[in-house]
């Protein structure tokens, strides 16, 4: 009898893992696949990781910014909202750098976040939180020389200040 609870129970289970599964899969069909793969990155990631080794994250991040012109501003605000922390902070960095949104509407929607994320730049990997990173970025433009990529051409290299607008 409770074998037969049992297999109830994880046959109820498993079928609303699926349909979770199943819902998240139709809120992301539409996505790009680099927005996908933001969505569910496990750390922020500088450029270069490990010894030279070059961050697939990064490249999604790369991506996304390069096709900015066709991707909408509504998907980069959907992975704002459903990424990964790190997602978040990759769709704040598109957001801003490709000029949908202003400081206050990309990062600062994730001030008050204190989500634990895992950063990596280099060989280094250590743990901040989501608000730390975004109050970094508002500040001065980077986040530990990490800068956002930026459509405006004016910007100078030390980084997005001049275009920055108040919180």
């Amino acid at each position: 009898m409770k074998s037969k609870i049992l297999t109830v129970i994880l046959a109820i289970g498993s079928g609303f893992l699926l349909t979770v599964i199943q819902s998240i899969a139709v809120l992301a069909a539409d996505k790009a696949q680099c927005l996908i793969t933001l969505s569910m990155a496990k750390r922020f990631e500088d450029k270069q990781i490990g010894e030279g080794e070059a961050s697939k994250t990064y490249k999604a991040y790369e991506e996304a910014f390069n096709n900015s012109d066709s991707i909408k501003k509504e998907d980069y605000l959907w992975l704002l909202q459903n990424g990964t922390p790190a997602g978040k902070v990759y769709a704040a960095m598109l957001l801003r750098g490709s000029g949908k949104a202003n400081d206050a509407d990309s990062f600062g929607k994730l001030s008050n976040d204190q989500s634990e994320i895992e950063v990596q730049s280099g060989c280094e990997v250590f743990k901040d939180t989501v608000s730390k990173i975004a109050k970094s970025f508002i500040k001065s433009g980077d986040y530990l020389g990490i800068k956002y990529l930026n459509k405006d051409k004016k910007i100078s290299k030390r980084g997005a200040e001049s275009n920055r607008s108040p919180l």
